[in-house]
This record gives C-alpha cells, sequence and structure tokens, in this order.
C-alpha cells in the first residue's frame, strides 16, 4: 500500500511540473469559432473558421496574416495542405477547393448539387489519392489529383 500512495504522489508531482504554457498567437476580433489549424513545417500554418476566417502565418509566434477565399462569408470547415503552396479546403455549401499558392488564391475543384447536403473534411495520402467525407456517409475519392471525384460506399 506504502509502495501505491508513493508512485500516485511521483504521478502527481510529476504532472504538476509538467503543465503547458498557452501563449495567445492571434486572436480574431469578429470572435468567429476556429475550425481547423494545419503546420506543414515549424514555420508556414494555417487557421480556418467560420464566416470566411482564413489566416497564414510564416513564424507561429508572429503575424498572422487574413486570406480571402473567395466564396464570401462561408464556414470553413477542414483543410489539408501537403506543402506550403499546395493545399485543399472544405467549406459550408459543399465545396471543395484547392490552392496551389499557399492560401492566396483558391478554386473550387468540386461542389453538391444538393443544398442540406455538407461536406466536412478532407484528407490526402499522397499528392493523387485523397477523400472527402460529409453528411449522409458521402465519401469521395481521387487518384488524379483531384481532377475528378467519385463517390465511394461508405
Amino acid at each position: 500500500m506504502t509502495r501505491s500512495i508513493l508512485c500516485i504522489g511521483f504521478l502527481l508531482l510529476l504532472h504538476s511540473g509538467l503543465q503547458a504554457q498557452w501563449v495567445v498567437a492571434a486572436q480574431d476580433s469578429d470572435r468567429r469559432d476556429i475550425n481547423g489549424i494545419v503546420f506543414v513545417d515549424d514555420r508556414f500554418g494555417w487557421v480556418i473558421g467560420n464566416r470566411g476566417l482564413l489566416l497564414s502565418t510564416i513564424e507561429p509566434a508572429g503575424d498572422w496574416e487574413p486570406l480571402e477565399a473567395g466564396i464570401g462569408r462561408a464556414n470553413l470547415k477542414d483543410l489539408f495542405f501537403f506543402n506550403r503552396e499546395v493545399g485543399w479546403m472544405v467549406s459550408s455549401g459543399g465545396r471543395l477547393l484547392s490552392t496551389t499558392d499557399g492560401g492566396e488564391n483558391w478554386r473550387v475543384m468540386y461542389e453538391l448539387n444538393m443544398p442540406k447536403q455538407g461536406l466536412n473534411s478532407v484528407a490526402f495520402a499522397s499528392k493523387k489519392k485523397g477523400w472527402v467525407v460529409g453528411t449522409d456517409g458521402r465519401i469521395l475519392h481521387t487518384s488524379d489529383a483531384g481532377r475528378s471525384w467519385l463517390r465511394q460506399e461508405s
């Protein structure tokens, strides 16, 4: 029993000494919800959120620069970047967008034609193979770097 108490005491002491220190890196004056953040290395990162929130940085402790996705104040739901230039993002309205210049310019690569349906998340296993998932068990798959998207059974 003394050994158990000693182990628990050590774990509590260890836990109290390893508390994370959080620092506010950026704050949105419009108080929009943040839905995603991704860094491709220790410098380059992006943040997305509701009502068109899209920011990028080249230094995590530095300034966050606003970007435009070109789709108004849609909710930006998820994003995925391969490197500093090539990225993918899903937004409300069932849109899938891509960029080849680090988020400076985005273009809609796929859009659902059903207004009540949505896309929620995007991921790629390689530059050519990727998946998008959405409402009602929707799964879309590409094997040609996003030029075409095929429905896949869930």
